[in-house]
């Protein structure tokens, strides 16, 4: 799942006061995700900035170096930071988007404590739809985009527009707006932030011949 997401569930729940975000440079380039720079003038935003935690760090592979020495996976974001332990509590978007649910609800203000996006009476219900929906849809888009063989790729976009026709259909049928009628989960989250990017961007990567 996307950054976006953990974004949407900060907001959501309130933390916006108690957890700062920093957003890298856009470009990837060979040397992975880079913090902005005072030269940079084409990334716009008011968290597009230099790293403000470490002097002198220029890409967040420093970061992960800073928690581990040895690591040696990939150098991923969203990245959930602790700066008073120095090191990396987590770099899973689906993950952090669940601690962010709960794991803060001691501080944050009460009228936000309210705001369930994994409520226990949905748990499995929402564990089974993030299983088919991860698969086909949101890393679907990504597996058509990189089909090495025209079989492969007319079976995953199938599978992609199948599933894209049954959220259509579950969503109309539920009287909405959430995937659980009235219920606003993390379902919505991970599902809104690749559709939401489907028509303009992943949508002309997605079909070829």
């Amino acid at each position: 799942m996307l950054a976006l997401g953990i974004l949407i569930a900060r907001k959501l729940k309130g933390l916006e006061d108690i957890i700062p975000f920093t957003c890298v440079h856009w470009l990837l380039k060979d040397g992975g995700w880079r913090f902005v720079t005072a030269e940079d003038n084409d990334a716009e935003g008011e968290n597009a900035v230099p790293d403000p935690l470490h002097e002198g760090f220029t890409h967040l592979r420093q970061v992960y170096y800073e928690t581990d020495a040895d690591y040696q996976a990939r150098f991923s974001v969203p990245v959930l930071y602790d700066k008073i332990q120095k090191t990396i509590v987590n770099n899973e978007s689906s993950e952090i988007l669940r601690m962010f649910g709960t794991e803060f609800d001691d501080i944050i203000d009460p009228k936000y404590r309210d705001v369930s996006l994994y409520p226990k009476a949905l748990q499995s219900q929402i564990d089974e739809v993030h299983e088919w929906h991860y698969d086909n849809i949101n890393n679907g888009v990504y597996k058509c985009g990189i089909a090495s063989t025209q079989e492969a790729y007319e079976r995953v976009v199938t599978e992609l527009f199948e599933a894209l026709d049954k959220v259509e259909d579950h969503l109309a049928s539920t009287g909405g707006p959430y995937w659980f009628g009235q219920s606003l989960t993390e379902v919505d989250i991970r599902l809104y932030v690749t559709v939401i990017r489907f028509d303009v961007r992943d949508f002309s990567a997605t079909i070829h011949f």
